[in-house]
This record gives C-alpha cells, sequence and structure tokens, in this order.
C-alpha cells in the first residue's frame, strides 16, 4: 500500500515530454525529526547502465552544496555535505526504473530550502528536477496552573518550536473558548514559533483544554488538564495563609520592638553615654562590649606592613574573637586563612596585602559585635594616618601623610571631601579642637608621588547623639536574679507568639496538599475511560 501511495504521488509529479531543457519545480512538506522523499523520476529512456544523479541543495549566491551523489554504481563521499553525512540515501530497488528520488531521515529545521535533482546519462543528456522542501515542526502543547489565589485560577498553555506558526485555543469541558485574546507568539532563531496563553478562570470549571492548529498542515494537537470542583476553597485557604504571614510578621516586629524595650531598660541608663573605643580601654569607666584596637593605630597601611588587632574586655578577655568582611573572601575569623591568633583576642596579621583591604570587628560566642574598623593596605606611595576609631568632640586629632620612602624635600598637601585645606605643609596636620563639622573624608598627597586613599573621619558628641549602650554592672551574689528570670520569661514569650502563626502555616499546607491528591484521584477515576490526551494528523 505505501509503494503504491507513493508511485501516485511520483506520477502526478509528472509532466509530459522529453529530455528536459528547464527544471521542474514541486514542493514537498515535512517534520522535524521525521522522515521524507524529494522526487526525482527519469523522463527519457534509460540507457544500459544507470546514470550519474547529483542531489544538491541550491542557496542563492552560494556553490550548491552536494547532499547525495551517484556515480559508477556507488555513492561518492568525498564530495558531500556533512551536514547531511549519513542522512541520505537513494532506494536502490527503484533505480532499475528509472526513479532517482532522494530519501532524508531525521529531517532538521536548516533541510528547508530547494533541492535539484540532475541526472546525467552517457551520451551527455542532462534531465533537471527542483523540489522545494518545506520542514515544519510542532510539539506536545503543556498546560499547567500557574497560580491560585482570591481572584482565580491561572491556567497556561505553551507550545514550544512550531512551524509554520500554530493557532492556540483554550476551552472548558463543553468547548466554549475561556478568552478571545490573542495568543503571544515569538520567533526563536532557529525560525520557530513558541506561542504562550494565559486564562484567569472566575467560575468553576472541572476541565481545561488546550488545542493548538496548523492550518496549513491540517495538524491539530490538543492536552487537557483536571480542575477539582471545590476549587474554591483553595481560595479561601489562601486567603487564610496571607493573613497567617501578615499577622506573623506583625507580632515579629512587636516582639522585637519588646525584647529592645526591656534590653533598654535592663542597662545602667544613669552612666553618660560615651563611646569606649574614643581612648584606649583601660580608660574607660564602664565597658560594654568589647572596643577593637588597631596597632598602630591608623586605617589605612602600606604593602607588608603588620598590624595587631586586640578585643579589649575587662569583664570577659578571652570570650571575644577578631573577625572580618573583604570582598574576596566575605566574613571570616581569625586563624581561618588570614592572620594568626596570639594570647587572649588578639589577631595579629603580619606582610600585608591589598587583599587584607576590609572591615574588622570583635565578636562573642554570644553575638555580640563591637564598632566596626575600616582598615585599607595599598600599593600607593603616600597613605594619611588617621585614627582608625571615632574621636570625641573637643579632642585634638593629629593627621599626618606619610610617604613610604623618606625624602625630607616632600611636600604635602591635605585635602577634605576633596577640597584643599592645608597645602606645601610638612606632612602633619592639627586639629585642635575637633567638631561634627569636622567630619568627612580626608586625603593627602605629596609632591611627585600622588595622593593617599581617603579615610573617614568621624566625630563623636556628647550627650544622647552617640548611640552607645552601656552593659549592666555584675549582680551581687546575694541579689535575687529577677532581671534574668523576666528577659528569660519574655523571651519564651516572643517565641511562642512567632512560632504558632508558622506552625498553623505548615498545617494548612498539609491540608491543601492532602485535599489535591484526593481531587485528583476522584477524578482519574471518573475519567478512566477517556483520553487524556490526543493527537489528530490528517
Amino acid at each position: 500500500m505505501y509503494r503504491f501511495r507513493l508511485f501516485l504521488l511520483l506520477g502526478a509529479l509528472l509532466f509530459k515530454g522529453g529530455s528536459s531543457a528547464h527544471a521542474q519545480s514541486n514542493q514537498v512538506y515535512a517534520f522535524a525529526g521525521g522522515n521524507t522523499i524529494l522526487p526525482c523520476i527519469l523522463k527519457t529512456p534509460a540507457s544500459a547502465d544507470i546514470p550519474t544523479v547529483e542531489w544538491s541543495k541550491v542557496v542563492e549566491g552560494l556553490q550548491p552544496a552536494i547532499v547525495y551523489l551517484y556515480r559508477h554504481g556507488c555513492e561518492t563521499f568525498a564530495m558531500k555535505d556533512p551536514d547531511f553525512e549519513y542522512r541520505t540515501s537513494l532506494i536502490l530497488r527503484e533505480l532499475q526504473n528509472g526513479n532517482f528520488s532522494l530519501r532524508i531521515s531525521n529531517v532538521k529545521l536548516s533541510d528547508s530550502g530547494m533541492y535539484q535533482c540532475m541526472i546525467i546519462q552517457n551520451n551527455g543528456t542532462k534531465e533537471e528536477t527542483k523540489v522545494e522542501l518545506v520542514v515544519g515542526s510542532s510539539s506536545e502543547p503543556k498546560l499547567s496552573v500557574v497560580s491560585a489565589d482570591g481572584d482565580g485560577v491561572t491556567v497556561e498553555c505553551e507550545a514550544l518550536c512550531w512551524m509554520p506558526a500554530p493557532q492556540m485555543t483554550i476551552l472548558d469541558d463543553d468547548g466554549n473558548r475561556l478568552t478571545d485574546e490573542e495568543p503571544k507568539q515569538e520567533q526563536d532563531p532557529r525560525g520557530c514559533y513558541n506561542t504562550r496563553q494565559n486564562v484567569t478562570l472566575q467560575n468553576p470549571v472541572s476541565r481545561v483544554v488546550c488545542r493548538v492548529d496548523q492550518q496549513q498542515r491540517n495538524q491539530s494537537k490538543m492536552a487537557d488538564i483536571l480542575l477539582p470542583d471545590f476549587w474554591k476553597k483553595y481560595y479561601v485557604i489562601s486567603i487564610i495563609l496571607q493573613v497567617a504571614v501578615t499577622v506573623s510578621a506583625l507580632v515579629v516586629s512587636l516582639s522585637f520592638w519588646l525584647y529592645k524595650k526591656h534590653s533598654n531598660t535592663s542597662k545602667l541608663s544613669f552612666f553618660p553615654k560615651i563611646h569606649c573605643c574614643l581612648a584606649p580601654c583601660s580608660h574607660c569607666p564602664i565597658l560594654l562590649s568589647a572596643c577593637l584596637q588597631v596597632s598602630p593605630d591608623r586605617s589605612q597601611f602600606f604593602r607588608y606592613d603588620s598590624i595587631s588587632l586586640t578585643c579589649e574586655d575587662p569583664l570577659n578577655s578571652t570570650g571575644w574573637k577578631v573577625k572580618r568582611r573583604t570582598p574576596d573572601s566575605g566574613v571570616r575569623p581569625c586563624s581561618s586563612g588570614w592572620g594568626s591568633a596570639s594570647s587572649g583576642s588578639t589577631c595579629i596579621i603580619g606582610n600585608t596585602y591589598p587583599t587584607d583591604t576590609g572591615v574588622y570587628w570583635c565578636e562573642s560566642d554570644r553575638g555580640e559585635r563591637s564598632d566596626e574598623v575600616n582598615i585599607t593596605i595599598t600599593d600607593r606611595a603616600v597613605i594619611l594616618e588617621s585614627p582608625a576609631m571615632p574621636v570625641s568632640e573637643g579632642a585634638a586629632v593629629v593627621l599626618y601623610c606619610k610617604a613610604q620612602t623618606n625624602h625630607s624635600q616632600l611636600k604635602y598637601n591635605f585635602f577634605k571631601d576633596a577640597r584643599i585645606i592645608r597645602s606645601n605643609c610638612s606632612g602633619e596636620m592639627t586639629i585642635l579642637r575637633a567638631s561634627r563639622s569636622d567630619e568627612g573624608l580626608y586625603t593627602c598627597s605629596a609632591s611627585g608621588l600622588g595622593e593617599s586613599e581617603g579615610s573617614w573621619l568621624t566625630v563623636l558628641g556628647d550627650g544622647n547623639d552617640q548611640q552607645i549602650q552601656l552593659a549592666p554592672l555584675p549582680v551581687p551574689s546575694s541579689a535575687p536574679p529577677t532581671a534574668s528570670v523576666s528577659f528569660t520569661a519574655s523571651r519564651l514569650l516572643c517565641h511562642l507568639i512567632v512560632g504558632i502563626p508558622y506552625l498553623l502555616s505548615t498545617i494548612l499546607l498539609g491540608l491543601i496538599y492532602r485535599d489535591r491528591k484526593r481531587a485528583a484521584r476522584i477524578f482519574a477515576e471518573k475519567r478512566k475511560n477517556l483520553d487524556v490526551f490526543m493527537e489528530r494528523i490528517v
């Protein structure tokens, strides 16, 4: 039956006449991934020997690419286009009948184009036949639920790599169109058309069907998806989840506010608020948390300098670690690829490199942190020596401009916020009484050596503008630990208030999952005699 149809097709393509001086053009349709036959029939009587047959793909402006060459009784591979390797052949049993049609297997989208069949007989007579191959493509449409909320259930149908461009229709179980909007189509570099369409269902629908049609090929593919009859219940559950999340966020905020308020009331508020690192820590009347001391006391260093970082806390000298955050390594404690831990809470960086540039601080095992210090390691010839920590208002501040190599004849300039404030000086600049107006980004330069990196000078005033909290003094052993008990109870209450909404949300999600499985099983039993997926090719 197949051979009868094939020769019926080929016979319809023939035309009356003798030796061809003009190429005849036909058109053949094929699908990507399948097989196809390009017809070529010898129209004049053949000689005793089978002639030379050359199949080539014609590209305008280029030399035809040979896709199959038959001569001397066999195929010649030397001139064959590599893209058609092992994919083209003749029907050998039909050669004696003058049938030199070309079979192409595993058709690609790039195979589309004009092909030429040239038959050269032994007496020199040539016959040419041109066949246009049009390659189409199709895939199984996919239908899925993309969202389900209070606005409705949104389903999406997607059909990838169709050619020519198809038409997409989304229907309900009764065959009614669910939307009149045109689907979105995009053409990819291969020439395929990707088609997508979304539909939001406002009313209950038990089944949605997506149909993709290609009228030029009379082809249609369909996919469907089942929706439970009680899908509206999910809207209620989704609203409950949204309310639960909102309540949880409010509870978390309230708990954090209560915790901060409780923490603030437990501090010793009758001491003046001071910054413990404005001076060496031993001078602090009371210490809230550890201070990070930098030695030498500056924020800029040359390559190969050594730095000593110490966490000073009179109440707990061993419970602090130096940590840093750099662009290359992220957050790491001392002795984890950088620095070496010394006695107590000291970290020493010997032979510094620019990769050591970053933010440094002290951190306890309980997560308490000191103020951060920015340290810069530079390859520039000049650095600005400025205090690593903030200075107090009214204190004297000395800035030094230092060259990597000592030159007595060098002249130095100082800049604040990119404006020169001191020029042709000896490399030292003193601010007698620091004030808030002295805050800013300071740099310096040396004649012939360039400019330093910038360092930010922070001036802290006395009073309420110093946002440093004081830690409570040790409570005598004879005093009842009421604050500790109250703090523990309040923390436990906060955990309970925060955890209960999340527990309820987890239970609701479990109920949703159970109902979805039950709905799928019910509809599968109702439709077990129906086809879920349908495909029709005419």
